[in-house]
């Protein structure tokens, strides 16, 4: 079977197993700059339909980006549609905290923000 003969359902398995192993996150966190590898959100670049299933039916994942990619805040709270986000930080990052409360005071959503706490201390 060729893999643009599967299904959507299906392509959401393969995209949430690929999350599992190859989440986004943080390479390298200056006050300045941030390198973050993008782990499963690279799907997203492989053609519009996959693009699509990913940025439109699977909002669980979205949800669980805004500290690794505070920048992209907007576009995170809009792909997380209703889901709660989970706030992941590595305390090592001592800037983090504050470049994510600076994002959130700049994006347009920040009123409807509804956040879970994780803490992640790999």
């Amino acid at each position: 079977t060729d893999i643009g003969d599967l299904t959507d359902d299906a392509l959401l398995e393969i995209f949430e197993a690929v999350a599992a192993i190859d989440p986004p996150y943080v390479l390298r966190f200056r006050e300045d700059h941030t390198q973050i590898h993008l782990g499963w959100i690279f799907l997203a670049h492989v053609c519009r339909r996959w693009r699509f299933i990913i940025t439109d039916d699977m909002p669980r994942l979205w949800a669980d980006l805004p500290c690794i990619i505070p920048s992209a805040l907007d576009t995170i709270l809009q792909r997380a549609h209703d889901s709660p986000l989970a706030l992941r930080t590595n305390r090592l990052f001592k800037y983090e905290k504050d470049v994510f409360k600076s994002d959130v005071a700049r994006s347009e959503a920040k009123a409807s923000l509804r956040c879970g706490v994780v803490f992640d201390l790999r």
